[in-house]
């Protein structure tokens, strides 16, 4: 049940990785920065990019 929403999350993190390096710049740790930004994008509606289902 979970499997579906971890690769959403982590499709929507490699996202934010490639599209908004900016995010972890200043950031020790960045892969939970990007994970961190990809699950706010997902919950504001701002992940369209991704395929629904």
């Amino acid at each position: 049940m979970t499997e579906p929403y971890l690769t959403t999350v982590l499709r929507e993190a490699e996202h934010v990785a490639e599209q908004h390096e900016q995010v972890a710049r200043t950031i020790d740790n960045q892969a939970h920065e990007y994970l961190r930004y990809a699950v706010l994008r997902i919950l504001e509606g701002q992940a369209d990019h991704l395929p629904t289902g």
